[in-house]
């Protein structure tokens, strides 16, 4: 084949090219053509591939580049294959045509891609649009409400978790769907024209706010939604994002909460307590029937205003009708006052007027609910008992209290002003005797009445007993009995007392309740009646229904037995603040009778004269739930802990309150800071580096550091670091915790002080002693020096506390201490072993003598008189014992003992002196001295 090969190459020198040299060979030849051959088909094969991926990838950036390129490559190809063609047809001037043409496009495209470099390497590489598209995607599933993404057909593209768990479809049978197959039939005709609407103007809106926005499931169930709508414009073309929240919960509640006003309206206007609402500025909202009634604004066409209400308030009252309501709206009690009221009649009316402030979640007022009753009759009653006498004043202020006695000698009876008026007879009319008595009582109460008054008369203790009384016009008295036998000095019995209340109005308002009970019964919501000590009288079948109980069972029962989240204590004085401030609202857990627990909102009101709480209930499990789901994330970060979160650079991104009670930085002063800021100067740069190395290998650090707050206040706090890593090993972030221990630092500063000092006169102890001497043992060892131990008793201390007391006692011994100390160097130590016993180091002493001197100007010291609180002449000795180092030991065991043996040779030597270990030295001593 080699062969063949060069006899072609030889056979070309028949047609030698034209302008050919002697040098060029046909080898040669053939060389330029092969290759310039190859070089031009691989050139146009170029452009062919780059319009192909130009016309594949329609988001590319700068495709004009890839065709200008795709020019060049043409033109380069084109020179080589007229490199072929000149060899033998000598057409020069196309060839430099062609080449300048290749030349001009080159110099375009460099003059091009040079000035664009930059924007190219702004490019996001592939895998940063990869790490990007995987964030993209989980903040889309991630997302609370339920995302599709749909192109401007209205094709569903993408979809996240939450709308397949939401309309029930599969990833896979999403996407490629069409939005009007998630709209119910009804709406999908006018669907394409709002579609192409929304188009044309390309905001974001939502809808469904206050409409009744329909949404379909797979299985055919519809349900409300509220629908935000973003469009995207893409080079790709538009796009749309719909996010979709199921709000039919919402609707629900929504619709139980105006049910609930409906029914609130229809009860309070059937009350014949006056019931009214403002709002935070004072203006009405609300007005019951019967204030409308009572004032005689019924008839009034239009809505009532303050005004309106302003003019019902008498000219004198109207300065301090509302005043206490609105001075302090912060405080969450209940306000009453009294004022006078224009009744229907045109005259004034005493009312007694209670509110109650009212906030909204976020625990702003709004405003005030209250009820009113005519107190008319009770002011005229206050003004005329005020000249009665004290038991009868007594009695008939507290609504209409009649008292009575009857003398068990005699059987006669004695009523007082308040008795006459409630049986309807005069004192002229009346016979003064139980038969008499009996005459006015309604004749089926006739044997109860025998029996009480029987029980009155031969038992101990109160009896209670209801009855009627025939009244002259026919009308019948309700009448609450109560007596009580009464004995003399030898407890014999005397009389029988008691007393006798009207309870006809409250006969009537029972049975208003009884019909706000029949209301109460249809109620979706729970309903309690309760009295004071907690057991369950009545309960309603919606709170049947939300308990598992039967209603017949739930009034066997106490509210401890339902409570889930309050013990038997908590429930009983919860149950005190209600009766104290007469209504609650709040929120509890109740356990189901299978077990399970039932978050309840609780509303309330005490009755006084029942003694009953009214109490609804309301089931809010699920919103609880969502609650719950809405404030977790908020919850996690702001924690008690102060947080604090910084980047790579340690500039602070964010911080929690708890870091800004902690530091005093609020969070516009602190984000943006490096958290250097908190440095406090008292680490160096060792202790820094190795928290790093610690975050770099481990990826945290916790330990003890002092830091500054804002104020410059340097204090303690532990200290937590976790680093936030991405794949690749890099932190991007460090999260930061931290306590504040200075508290506990004190803590731990005391408990040094109870363990080394003696807590009467702060003096170091017998521990913080024995260290401090073999310490100094060690010192005086390596020096050659010499210490002495001075072990101290006090002369007469026993007689001081014996005769003036231990407080006397404790006061001598710490103005002992202060003598003493003051005499040392402040190298020496004084130390209290213990009652009246006191030692003192001194180290660094030249001779033993030193010591000698400082044991006689100690004695001196003491021997001066004292002024004590009980006596300014006390009078008291010293006794000290001598021991030195090395002399007479060389451990604090020996030198303590040692010390003691001499305190008790100076005290056989008659007190008031001082004595060394060794005999001869205390001789010598008391020489030099004397």
């Amino acid at each position: 084949m080699f062969a063949w090969f060069n006899d072609v190459l030889a056979g070309t020198s028949s047609f030698m090219p034209h302008g050919a040299c002697y040098l060029w060979l046909p080898s040669i030849l053939w060389l330029h053509i092969i290759s310039d051959s190859v070089i031009a088909l691989a050139y146009f094969s170029i452009p062919f591939a780059l319009l192909y991926f130009v016309k594949k990838r329609n988001d590319l950036a700068y495709r004009w580049v890839f065709v200008l390129f795709g020019v060049f490559i043409c033109l380069c190809g084109t020179t080589h294959l007229f490199s072929i063609w000149t060899i033998w047809h000598p057409d020069y001037w196309l060839d430099g045509l062609i080449k300048s043409a290749t030349a001009l496009v080159s110099i375009a495209t460099a003059l091009l891609i040079w000035p664009l470099m930059p924007k190219l390497l702004q490019l996001p590489s592939p895998q940063a649009l990869q790490t990007s598209e995987t964030y993209l995607r989980a903040i889309f599933n991630a997302t609370p409400d339920a995302m599709l993404i749909s192109d401007e057909h209205g094709t569903i593209i993408m979809a996240n978790q939450q709308a397949e768990h939401l309309l029930r479809y599969p990833n896979n049978e999403l996407l490629g769907l069409s939005i009007e197959d998630l709209i119910p039939e009804r709406f999908r005709a006018g669907h394409p024209e709002l579609r192409a609407q929304f188009a044309v103007a390309l905001v974001a809106r939502p809808m469904g706010v206050g409409l009744g926005v329909k949404a379909l499931r797979k299985d055919g169930s519809e349900f409300d939604v509220e629908i935000s709508l973003s469009p995207i414009k893409t080079e790709r073309g538009l796009f749309f994002a719909s996010a979709l929240r199921d709000i039919s919960e919402r609707k629900k509640a929504e619709a139980k909460l105006r049910a609930s006003e409906a029914r609130f309206r229809r009860m309070a206007d059937s009350s014949p307590i006056m019931i009214w609402i403002t709002d935070a500025v004072g203006e009405p909202t609300f007005a019951n029937q019967s204030w409308l009634d009572f004032t005689g604004l019924g008839s009034l066409q239009s809505a009532l205003t303050y005004k309106d209400w302003l003019d019902t308030i008498h000219p004198d009252d109207r300065k301090n009708a509302f005043h206490d309501y609105y001075r302090n709206t912060g405080v969450r009690e209940a306000i009453t006052t009294e004022y006078r009221l224009r009744n229907a009649n045109g005259g004034w009316s005493w009312i007694l007027d209670k509110g109650m402030p009212l906030y909204d979640d976020s625990g702003k007022f709004t405003g005030y609910i209250g009820s009113a009753i005519d107190i008319t009759e009770r002011k005229q009653v206050q003004q005329i008992l005020q000249d009665k006498e004290q038991m009868l004043s007594e009695s008939q202020r507290i609504a209409h209290i009649g008292s009575w006695s009857m003398e068990l000698a005699t059987g006669r009876m004695s009523w007082s002003d308040e008795m006459y008026r409630i049986c309807g007879v005069t004192p002229e009319t009346f016979g003064h005797t139980v038969e008499a008595f009996l005459e006015l009582v309604h004749p089926d109460d006739h044997d109860a009445m025998k029996r009480w008054i029987s029980d009155c008369q031969t038992r101990k203790g109160p009896h209670e007993l209801d009855f009627r009384i025939m009244l002259p016009n026919g009308a019948v008295c309700f009448v609450r009995g109560n007596g009580e036998l009464q004995f003399d000095e030898a407890k014999r019995p005397l009389r029988v007392v008691g007393s006798a209340q009207d309870i006809t109005e409250r006969r009537k308002v029972e049975q208003v309740l009884n019909q706000i009970k029949a209301m109460v019964d249809t109620s979706l919501d729970g309903f309690w009646i309760v009295d004071a000590k907690g057991n369950l009288l009545q309960a309603n079948e919606a709170y049947a229904k939300i308990i598992g109980y039967s209603a017949e069972e739930l009034k066997k029962m106490h509210i401890s037995q339902l409570e889930a989240k309050e013990g038997p204590e908590q429930v009983q004085a919860h149950v005190e603040k209600i009766i104290a401030q007469g209504y609650d609202l709040f929120e509890t857990r109740h356990r189901h009778k299978d077990g399970h627990i039932i978050d309840i909102e609780i509303s309330t009101a005490f009755l006084p004269e029942f003694q009953q709480f009214c109490v609804f209930c309301r089931d809010i499990t699920e919103r609880k739930r969502v609650e719950l789901d809405i404030r977790i994330s908020a919850i996690a970060f702001e924690s008690q802990e102060a947080m604090v979160i910084t980047d790579s650079e340690s500039i602070i991104l964010r911080i929690n309150k708890a870091f800004t009670d902690s530091t005093g930085y609020t969070e516009e002063e602190a984000v943006g800071q490096k958290i250097s800021l908190l440095k406090s100067g008292r680490h160096d740069a060792a202790f820094y580096q190795a928290m790093w190395d610690s975050l770099s290998d481990t990826g945290s650090w916790q330990g003890e550091i002092w830091d500054r707050r804002k104020n410059g206040e340097i204090y303690p706090k532990w200290l937590s670091i976790t680093a936030v890593k991405q794949s690749d090993g890099l932190a991007t972030h460090y999260v930061g915790t931290h306590t504040d221990i200075t508290e506990r630092k004190a803590a731990e500063e005391q408990i040094k002080q109870l363990a080394f000092y003696d807590p009467l006169t702060q003096l170091p102890n017998r521990r913080l002693l024995q260290e401090r001497l073999k310490h100094g043992i060690n010192v005086e060892r390596r020096d050659g020096k010499q210490l002495a131990l001075l072990m101290m008793d006090l002369d007469r201390f026993k007689a001081v506390n014996d005769s003036l007391g231990h407080l006397a006692g404790d006061e001598l011994l710490q103005q002992v201490a202060a003598r003493i100390t003051n005499r040392l160097r402040n190298v020496d130590m004084v130390a209290r072993l213990g009652g009246d016993e006191f030692v003192v180091l001194l180290e660094d002493i030249a001779h033993p003598k030193d010591a000698a001197r400082v044991a006689r100007e100690i004695i001196n010291d003491l021997a001066k008189p004292f002024c004590l609180p009980q006596s300014d002449n006390v009078r008291i000795g010293a006794s000290i014992g001598i021991s030195l180092y090395p002399q007479h030991g060389d451990s604090p065991e020996l030198l303590m003992d040692h010390a003691d043996a001499a305190l008790y040779q100076a005290k056989d030597a008659g007190r008031g002196c001082f004595a060394y270990f060794s005999e001869d030295l205390t001789l010598a001593a008391r020489e030099r001295i004397a």
